[in-house]
């Protein structure tokens, strides 16, 4: 009987950090554990103070001491698989070739790591680290090739190509010291939108190329997947929780309050709803039509804050404005009611259409899950990694195919 191999993973969000524990059968996967915690001080992108690096060490030291009681599986909390934002994500192609060590010609796994060594060894642009190397094809002297190591096959050179996911120096180190500040020892660290589109590729008839707009607490990314890849990625500060303090201060309500228009109502257009009340407070009754008025004001600012990384992104992976591609939305933002409708109204460029996604996985079926649900999934594959191992390099010719 196989032994079932847990991974714990954790996602620092810009509002709550979040765990998971699982594992994936036949590219699925399946959580046995999933929870998350607020964070005191919310997280703005690249600016991390002292006081969020305590606030969010605190945070995440939560599911370092859960016990096997409360998992209901014995499972080491040490380490764990860490999710990095994608914020500036750039996504580069690289090609090694190695001679294969032994005196007969088969490929051992000190063949594959040699070429891996080789790849990681490229040059990036300066203020650019290197979170992970994904391989796409290992090419062997007969002309044949395979995604997976071929170990066990005779040739004298052994070539790998891979994409090579990278970010900003400043973020990788600085997620990495807030994961290890909790005392988890990182496994191997992943970009959420590489997570997410892994995630994508097990639900049926699922498109290869898309925009992936991943809605947080406080900052929204935009990334173009390609062919089920992620190539490119973006932000702006501004998210679900921007638009919960936006109502509040627009009808001088508290967080809690306003938190409960927005999950509860968000925009509606059934004529129902102006006929009753929403909210009542000290005599003051808030109505739809209100609470339509105040979500769509912020809307109008999103929205239009939201071209600039789309356009970036575009911009990055040589996507012509006549192209148009449909746009996932993922995140906890993107549970709020009505958004898909007014997105579908506002023409965003090289965008078609726009389709929520809430995935039906039992104990996880929340769109705030989508990036540990997709991590899961990439540790059940080969992907030769960093894992274990994790060497920051630190400049390589971009290689990406022009859009059509």
């Amino acid at each position: 009987m196989a032994i079932t191999k847990y991974t714990s993973v954790v996602e620092i969000g810009s509002g709550s950090v979040k765990f998971m524990i699982g594992y994936a059968k036949d590219n699925h996967p399946i959580p046995v554990y999933y929870a998350k915690k607020r964070l005191e001080r919310p997280l703005f992108g690249r600016k991390l103070t002292d006081e969020d690096k305590k606030s969010t060490i605190n945070a995440l030291s939560f599911f370092h001491h859960l016990d096997n009681e409360t998992l209901a599986v014995k499972v080491s909390l040490d380490s764990a698989v860490l999710l990095l934002p994608p914020l500036n994500l750039r996504v580069y192609q690289s090609g090694k070739a190695t001679n294969v060590v032994a005196p007969n010609d088969i490929i051992s796994q000190v063949d594959v790591s040699n070429v891996h060594t080789l790849i990681k060894k490229e040059s990036l642009p300066n203020g650019t680290g290197l979170v992970d190397i994904v391989p796409d094809r290992f090419s062997l002297d007969d002309g044949t090739s395979t995604s997976i190591p071929p170990i066990g096959r005779k040739s004298h050179l052994l070539r790998m190509e891979a994409k090579l996911h990278c970010l900003p120096e400043d973020i990788i180190t600085g997620y990495r010291q807030l994961c290890e500040g909790a005392s988890f020892r990182i496994e191997q660290q992943i970009v959420e939108t590489y997570a997410s589109s892994t995630f994508f590729t097990s639900l049926p008839n699922f498109p290869e190329t898309y925009f992936y707009i991943d809605i947080g607490a406080n900052i929204t990314s935009v990334a173009f997947i390609g062919h089920h890849q992620p190539f490119a990625s973006s932000y702006i500060e501004l998210g679900g929780e921007t638009l919960t303090s936006y109502i509040a201060k627009s009808l001088n309500l508290s967080i809690s309050e306003a938190n409960y228009l927005k999950e509860k109502f968000g925009i509606q257009r059934d004529d129902y709803h102006y006929q009753i009340p929403l909210f009542v407070k000290d005599g003051r009754k808030i109505y739809q039509k209100e609470l339509n008025r105040v979500i769509s004001e912020f809307l109008e600012i999103y929205i239009e804050k939201l071209k600039a990384p789309i356009f970036s992104v575009c911009q990055a992976v040589h996507l012509n404005s006549s192209r148009k591609e449909m746009a996932i939305l993922g995140g906890g933002g993107s549970l709020l009611s009505g958004l898909t409708k007014v997105l579908e109204t506002k023409n965003l460029p090289n965008i078609s259409s726009f389709q929520a996604i809430l995935p039906s996985v039992p104990g996880a079926n929340d769109p705030a899950a989508i990036n540990l649900l997709g991590a899961i999934s990439a540790r059940s594959t080969y992907r030769g990694t960093l894992e274990d191992n994790y060497a920051g390099v630190s400049t390589l010719s971009r290689d990406l195919g022009r859009g059509e």
